[in-house]
């Protein structure tokens, strides 16, 4: 795997507090492409934004912690859990992700802010 360095950490800086306005207050076009994260209220995340920073640190409509994600040079969105077990049976922790600023094979490489890890 090809793994380079073309950007600071957080350089491209992730979205951590999403707010969410009704789909009749969109100010975007009604063709723009989104990713969405169903539940029982689903929430779209437009692609024109997403350009701009790649990662949404988010929660979806049942409170869960999501990571909304998008690689521009590749066209590919994939959505993660943000929350992880801990070894000594502790509760659960919850992961930030952001922008590593390096790709891999021309892809997003994304850290959490906890760890550090890639």
């Amino acid at each position: 795997m090809n793994v380079r360095n073309v950007l600071p950490r957080d350089a491209i800086p992730s979205v951590d507090d999403p707010t969410y306005d009704p789909v009749a207050e969109y100010d975007g076009d009604g063709d723009d492409e989104v990713v969405v994260v169903d539940g029982e209220q689903a929430r779209a995340y437009p692609v024109r934004y997403l350009h701009y920073h790649e990662i949404v640190n988010a929660e979806a409509s049942d409170g869960s912690p999501v990571a909304v994600t998008w690689c521009p040079l590749c066209g590919s969105a994939v959505v993660y859990e943000r929350t992880v077990a801990t070894d000594d049976g502790a509760d659960p922790r919850t992961l930030t992700f952001g922008v590593s600023g390096k790709l891999a094979d021309d892809d997003l490489v994304m850290y959490d802010r906890e760890t550090e890890s890639e």
